[in-house]
């Protein structure tokens, strides 16, 4: 057995044996790491744009009007950002969306008209509910709000460094 290369004594069972590097395992190569899906993320480089990852295209049995959400969802996230698993996701949250707008437009029709007091208004703003918090559910699990990008902890480091509010600071 080596020894350790801190020099100390690690004692038994505490040796753990050299790994490959990120580079060589075909594991990681395959997931970039933070720092680059980040700088993805900002723009500062984009191996979508040299052909090496390509955004996911929608599927066919979306409508015009879910590819076009589609369209608008991947292209405002980096092109590594969404896996194969996660594509049957994107969908559902494309058709949630539309089945959302829909709702607030007969909504809106059935406010204008004066028809808030009907039974199907109310039907209509459960269903509408229901979609949004859908919504808001699927983005929050392909991790597509900010706030579902943020680690908890750095959050917290960053909160508790954060100068303290008093009047003479603005």
């Amino acid at each position: 057995m080596a020894p350790p290369r801190n020099g100390r004594n690690m004692g038994i069972g505490q040796y753990r044996p050299e790994t490959k590097s990120k580079k060589e395992s075909p594991v990681m190569a395959e997931q970039p790491d933070k720092n680059t899906a980040r700088r993805q993320a900002q723009g500062v480089i984009s191996l979508a744009s040299y052909g090496a990852i390509k955004r996911p295209e929608p599927p066919d049995e979306l409508s015009g009007e879910e590819a076009a959400i589609w369209r608008k969802i991947t292209q405002r996230m980096p092109a590594n950002w969404f896996s194969s698993e996660s594509l049957h996701l994107l969908q559902s949250l494309c058709c949630c969306i539309s089945t959302a707008r829909s709702l607030e437009a007969e909504l809106r029709a059935m406010q204008e008209a004066g028809d808030i007091l009907d039974k199907r208004f109310k039907t209509l703003l459960l269903l509408r509910h229901r979609e949004i918090k859908n919504v808001a559910d699927l983005s929050a699990r392909l991790r597509l709000s900010p706030q579902s990008r943020l680690d908890q902890r750095v959050a917290g480091v960053g909160h508790r460094r954060a100068p303290p509010d008093t009047p003479w600071n603005g």
